[in-house]
């Protein structure tokens, strides 16, 4: 019996071994309406209450695309849940690509934020740890300490990145699986195939 990379990989019903693939679809979409409402909530909050007082344009920018991303993937995980309950292939399609669409705006976003926190961010809190420090050493560990921190943004995104990876393979693996079931169920669409007419053969006298 030989291996298959992709079947086991992408075409698994399983996922961590034992558990169905549908469950954690259905896992998977209850936890993006969780933390898609409340983060919407919480970024259209921030929008309002910060815009007035010292939000810049760039700022207030970012985070209404944010929450337009988030509002999106509440609404989208809604449907993914029903889609994936009543076993509505469009339904769940439709989640499986905006969850695609969203790991991958969240990888660029990680990347980007990473690299201002290393170059023009960096600047500047070394500049604040000499200006308001003014023992050596203390500047010192300052500087190490947001060596530090950087360290630690790489572990957590890195961490939320595979969570996130790990679920769009659950979904991709679901949405093969439904496929295969409809496939299964409706081979062939347009009915079976006629059949042909029989042809009877009558002898004729002359």
């Amino acid at each position: 019996m030989t291996f298959n990379l992709k079947e086991q990989f992408f075409h698994s019903s399983k996922f961590c071994y034992c558990i169905p693939v549908r469950a954690g679809f259905i896992a998977g979409s209850v936890l993006s309406i969780i933390l898609g409402g409340a983060l919407s909530v919480l970024l259209w909050l921030e929008v309002v209450h910060q815009y007035s007082q010292n939000m810049s344009d760039k700022e207030y920018a970012a985070f209404v695309a944010a929450g337009v991303v988030e509002t999106m993937l509440f609404l989208v995980s809604i449907f993914g849940l029903v889609g994936a309950v009543a076993r509505k292939k469009l339904f769940v399609v439709a989640y499986a690509y905006f969850v695609y669409t969203h790991f991958l705006l969240n990888l660029v976003f990680a990347i980007y934020l990473f690299v201002a926190l290393s170059t023009s961010h960096r600047t500047n809190i070394v500049n604040a740890c000499q200006d308001v420090l003014v023992d050596i050493n203390s500047q010192e560990k300052c500087t190490k300490l947001l060596n530090t921190s950087e360290y630690v943004y790489i572990a957590i995104t890195s961490f939320i990145l595979l969570l996130e990876l790990y679920g769009v393979l659950v979904v991709s693996r679901y949405v093969y699986q439904l496929r295969q079931e409809r496939e299964t169920e409706y081979p062939n669409c347009a009915g079976p195939p006629p059949v042909p007419p029989r042809h009877t053969r009558t002898d004729r006298t002359p």
